[in-house]
């Protein structure tokens, strides 16, 4: 006759129960050996084996000799993509446009089911289906509430327990900033030799009558996106972790339309150099002032976009193989049932100098 189960067994066996039913542990996640419960809860290793036993002959858990303890069952693979993408996504020329095209490109070449929603609400998305998501924070909320797995594209999940079910891909846009403004700086600098070098009229004069003294640091004007944005915000503070004391202007949009009522007063201070967290507020500037032949400073913007190139416009282009390419590796991984913990990846942008 067995011996009656001390009630410490007892307590082990339900906390064994209780952890299995954590919304943490997936099907086919591996759970504790014999030897891992029998060190984490004070029990020989025999008893550890047999409540082990027991767990599985209750369905709770499939032990697989030489190979480990695991959650039964098997996670449900998606079998098709839902892009959801804000409606900005729309516009000819703009970012999400560019990205939601190349994306879909690059699956339907890997032959990838999706379907692509304009939304900037919470969307329904079909159980079989893994969500990809772009600049819909609504949606985002929404499937971490439901614990679904998704990948954010060029942005990052929430911190904490909403992030162990996302996967993200995204551009390091406080490193981006920084880069702006390592290329005014190298620019300003530039010049300061070479009107050194040459000298100015009168500059003997002042330096007879006066010691010489550390030149002021320079204006710097930023015309950055919508306030809470959070990519725009990122960029500034890259920025100004350089060059800190820089205006900052910031505009209610991405769109060039709205920067241009903006630009006078962003040309109006007179800056030494002007950053622009996205190339149609660099457009914005840049026409304004040849429209009304006014001296242009050095100018910097973000995200190498067509316009850039026509306008002959030093930016920090989005790294958009690597960005893309990992991001079709994810959702093929996760296609095929992959069911890892989740890859947050990051890519540093790269500086196109042209006109600067």
């Amino acid at each position: 006759m067995p011996r009656p189960r001390t009630q410490h067994v007892i307590d082990v066996k339900a906390r064994l129960i209780a952890r299995l039913g954590t919304s943490f542990l997936r099907p086919g996640d591996r759970f504790l050996s014999a030897r891992a419960v029998a060190a984490k809860f004070g029990v020989s290793y025999q008893t550890a084996h047999r409540l082990l036993a027991e767990l599985q002959a209750e369905g709770h858990l499939l032990r697989h000799p030489a190979s480990g303890t695991y959650l039964p069952g098997k996670a449900e693979a998606p079998t098709g993509v839902a892009l959801l993408f804000h409606p900005r996504a729309k516009r000819p020329g703009s970012f999400g446009h560019r990205l939601a095209s190349e994306l879909a490109t690059a699956l339907a070449r890997d032959g990838v089911t999706f379907r692509l929603t304009h939304t900037d609400k919470p969307a329904a998305v079909p159980t079989e289906s893994f969500p990809v998501v772009w600049e819909v924070p609504a949606a985002v909320t929404a499937l971490a509430a439901r614990q679904r797995p998704a990948l954010l594209i060029n942005d990052r999940p929430p911190p904490g327990l909403d992030s162990l079910h996302i996967d993200s891909v995204s551009c390091d846009d406080y490193s981006g900033g920084a880069c702006a403004a390592q290329l005014i700086q190298q620019r300003l600098a530039g010049a300061a030799g070479v009107l050194s070098a040459h000298g100015d009229r009168g500059a003997s004069r002042r330096s007879a009558a006066r010691p010489a003294i550390a030149t002021d640091p320079p204006r710097v004007a930023i015309l950055s996106g919508p306030p809470g944005d959070s990519r725009s915000n990122q960029r500034v503070s890259g920025f100004c972790s350089l060059i800190p004391n820089s205006t900052i202007t910031p505009c209610p949009t991405w769109y060039v339309e709205d920067a241009l009522g903006l630009a006078p007063q962003v040309l109006a201070g007179r800056a030494d150099a002007i950053f622009c967290c996205n190339d149609r507020l660099a457009q914005a500037v840049i026409v304004y002032a040849r429209e009304h032949q006014l001296a242009l400073p050095p100018i910097v913007g973000f995200d190498d976009a067509p316009i850039a190139e026509q306008l002959d416009l030093t930016t920090l282009a989005i790294p958009w193989g690597p960005l893309l390419a990992t991001a079709v590796s994810l959702i093929r991984r996760r296609l095929a049932g992959d069911a890892e913990g989740p890859v947050h990846q990051i890519f540093p942008p790269r500086p196109v100098v042209r006109a600067l």
